[in-house]
């Protein structure tokens, strides 16, 4: 018999793939010295949280929805991925009033974006698909 992943083991897949990510960008840029390995922790430790509050309050209600639509092929995972980790930043960054400036955001949005991208790829990779109906 066939297991069928759940939610929570989906979740778990995408939170750490999302707080991984931008640390082993970093492991690998510093070509894996062993201040790349502590930074690449650093980041985990602080993305981890980020990453489950993204996924459990924007991510998860969102992939739900619109794979009960069958909307969610793996080219729309990745764009929902991407902006759940972005719209947060920039709705904080509106609401700050310039206190970033607008050359910053690109950056700091592939730095969230990229992250979320690969989490809702993971949580697609082991979730799978569940249209209903």
């Amino acid at each position: 018999m066939k297991s069928v992943p759940t939610i929570a083991a989906a979740s778990a897949a995408g939170i750490v793939a999302a707080a991984l990510a931008p640390g082993l960008v970093l492991l690998i840029a510093s070509g894996a010295s062993r201040e790349g390995l502590g930074a690449m922790l650093l980041l985990f430790l602080f993305g981890a949280p980020l990453a489950a509050l993204h996924m459990w309050f924007i991510g998860l209600p969102l992939y739900l929805y619109l794979d009960s639509r069958g909307w969610m092929g793996w080219l729309q995972v990745a764009l929902a991925g991407f902006l759940v980790g972005v719209v947060p930043l920039l709705l904080l960054t509106l609401l700050n009033r310039g206190h970033v400036g607008l050359s910053a955001l690109p950056g700091m949005a592939l730095g969230f974006g990229g992250p979320g991208l690969v989490g809702g790829l993971a949580f697609r990779a082991v979730y799978g698909r569940r249209v209903v109906g």
